[in-house]
């Protein structure tokens, strides 16, 4: 298990009730397809998503070559790190490999 898992995991376990479902009323389910982008080149990355079902990669595109640098599957976050803890312009994409769904 990844550190930001152990880290959440760590923050969840040591929040009372109404934390808990103060975190579940913000969360939203949707569902994706195959080529939908959950972040483009450019975009603040102002969500995480945790991928329920399905695929979603993450990718570098420039100099007309796309670098795969993620995967994600059921029960990854997916984010652009640095774009989501300092709200600047993402330098990646977040895209949906399959159809699937996020919360």
């Amino acid at each position: 298990m990844n550190l930001y898992y152990q880290k959440f995991e760590q923050f969840i376990e040591t929040r009372d009730e109404q934390t808990l479902r103060s975190v579940e009323g913000i969360s939203v389910e949707k569902t994706f397809k195959k080529g939908n982008f959950l972040l483009k080149q450019g975009d603040i990355c102002k969500f995480s998503f945790t991928i329920i079902d399905g695929v979603v990669r993450k990718f570098y595109s420039g100099d007309q070559k796309e670098m795969t640098t993620e995967f994600y599957f059921a029960d990854d976050v997916a984010l652009s790190f640095n774009s989501y803890l300092l709200q600047k312009p993402s330098e990646e994409i977040i895209e949906c490999v399959t159809d699937g769904y996020d919360s």
